[in-house]
């Protein structure tokens, strides 16, 4: 009998020893933080943590709730990350989800509305949908993309824009493809890229030179026809921002590692001045009007800042969700006056 137990008590240890020898498991969570106008934390939440992996996309509906676009498991079709398009009420509860097509599509890289509440979505791999505030489709976009990207969109005169570091499309309010244009060959898209609208009404787009030539930055603007009008390599260091300012010159913010400098680029190029930034790069995202910003603080911290139209700080905060290592995905400014980070959570067991 005392055999039995040793041999079972001696068994139990080596079958926990090879357990603990195990790979560590690897496990992704999307947040979502609502922060007040004095930047006092409301109410954080975890969006529907047993499905949504990836939130890459966030902005606030007519309605007051947040809209949070990303990739999830679909528990009744599939195990591999499809896009999902989740509601979440001020409250932080999950109000809807909707998913949008399979594995084969990726997930939602970008996500943008207009003022009537309808969506445009754009999966990694191309596939783009039209969606009414709803969420039900409106029309479905194929476009025959050269290789899979983040994409970033905005809203347009004729209906939507897409880009990421190789290529660029335009789509009408009706799903009709209006033009797509490849402005760079034999490279990579697997990297965030910035899209804006400048003052002539062209669109710009900026983007690290190359997948494994991060050490220039590719700036492209075309017209309203998909044209290219100017194709510019800088001698920046990466690419974190992109913004016009009042004066019609390109801010960029660029820069190695997690120290970097702001860029005063004219539209040919040229830079005109250089000034340091002490943002934690690369996991900086800047909300709309460019006057407040989140980034990873510590390990498991995010900060907010928001600052007056001087550039004086009003606020400096952290927050902290849990022991997860954190990356804001986006940060916004709210109806009410306050704020909402979407975050992504990273935890190893």
């Amino acid at each position: 009998m005392m055999k039995k137990i040793l041999f079972l008590f001696l068994f139990i240890i080596i079958l926990s020893a090879g357990c603990s020898g195990q790979p560590s498991q690897y496990d992704m969570q999307v947040w979502l933080y609502s922060i007040d106008a004095s930047g006092d934390q409301n109410w954080v939440s975890c969006i529907d943590c047993e499905n949504l992996e990836t939130g890459t996309s966030l902005f606030e509906d007519n309605s007051g709730n947040y809209v949070i676009g990303g990739g999830g498991i679909n528990e009744n079709r599939s195990v591999s990350t499809v896009p999902i398009i989740v509601w979440v009420d001020s409250a932080g509860d999950v109000i809807q989800k909707r998913y949008y097509g399979t594995g084969d599509d990726g997930w939602i890289t970008s996500l943008s509305n207009d003022p009537d509440g309808n969506l445009f979505a754009v999966c990694y791999l191309g596939k783009s949908l039209i969606l009414d505030e709803k969420g039900e489709i409106l029309h479905e976009i194929s476009v025959n993309v050269t290789e899979p990207g983040w994409w970033a969109s905005l809203q347009s005169p004729e209906g939507y824009v897409a880009a990421d570091r190789v290529e660029a499309y335009a789509v009408a309010n009706n799903g009709t493809l209006l033009w797509h244009t490849i402005f760079q060959q034999n490279s990579t898209a697997k990297s965030r890229s910035f899209l804006i609208m400048n003052d002539e009404g062209n669109y710009v787009i900026a983007s690290p030179y190359h997948y494994e030539d991060t050490s220039r930055t590719l700036l492209v603007e075309l017209d309203n026809t998909g044209a290219v009008k100017r194709r510019i390599i800088l001698d920046i260091n990466a690419v974190f921002s992109l913004n016009e300012n009042s004066d019609g010159n390109y801010e960029i913010i660029g820069g190695p590692d997690l120290s970097g400098s702001l860029y005063v680029v004219d539209k040919n190029g040229q830079i005109l001045s250089t000034s340091p930034v002490d943002y934690n790069l690369p996991g900086i995202y800047f909300c709309k009007s460019g006057t407040c910003y989140s980034e990873p603080a510590n390990k498991n911290q995010i900060r907010l800042v928001q600052k007056d139209s001087a550039g004086d700080v009003v606020f400096d905060k952290q927050y902290q969700g849990g022991d997860f290592y954190d990356y804001p995905k986006s940060v916004i400014e709210t109806h009410s006056g306050g704020y909402a980070i979407l975050v992504r959570h990273e935890s190893y067991e």
